[in-house]
């Protein structure tokens, strides 16, 4: 019988950035989600260790624009307050390729 190597399979964590700091990996992809304030959405991305995911408008716009498998580069540029005077989080996004945004429309 061949032997089998086990691998421990961990939930993806939040990212929980401090200002500029950045979150290099693959976009993996986008799932809904069902909170207190209704449904939004987490983006997936692994790292060299670990799945984070990130959630937000902002963010949501970001890698609406992105296809699976994008190398990825998330910058945490700080917060922002809206006009009606609540908090966000606003950010950077760079990917390894210009060609892998995915089409609009």
């Amino acid at each position: 019988m061949r032997k089998v190597n086990w691998y421990r399979v961990k939930a993806p964590q939040p990212w929980r950035p401090k200002l500029h700091e950045e979150l290099i990996g693959t976009y993996l992809c986008t799932k809904q989600k069902i909170g207190e304030w209704g449904p939004y959405s987490i983006h997936l991305v692994k790292s060299r260790c670990q799945i984070f995911y990130v959630s937000g408008a902002m963010v949501d716009n970001l890698f609406g624009l992105l296809q699976p498998e994008t190398k990825v580069k998330l910058i945490f540029t700080g917060m922002r307050d809206s006009p009606g005077g609540r908090s966000y989080k606003t950010f950077e996004l760079y990917t390894d390729e210009a060609l892998k945004i995915a089409e609009v429309g």
